[in-house]
């Protein structure tokens, strides 16, 4: 019989920040910001950062199984 929670899965989104380009990305993130008046027009840039971030780095969502440790697997064998 499985125990509550054991073997579960949980999603988790990440980006490959590895994998950006950052000349391409240093120019885009330059010309996402270049507005007029920037004290009104912030939310409208955040959202240009964010979209410039996931045309780079797009979000990817996977599941993954969560188990617990092991009895035996307490603070005293981690610290060890």
């Amino acid at each position: 019989m499985k125990k509550p929670g054991r073997n579960s899965k949980r999603e988790i989104a990440s980006r490959n920040l590895k994998a950006i380009n950052r000349e391409e990305f240093k120019s885009d993130i330059t010309c996402a910001l270049q507005t007029s008046d920037m004290q009104t027009d912030t939310l409208n840039a955040i959202l240009r950062v964010r979209e410039t971030l996931d045309n780079q780095a797009p979000l990817v969502t996977r599941a993954v199984r969560s188990c617990r440790n092991a009895p035996w697997f307490n603070t005293p064998v981690k610290k060890a």
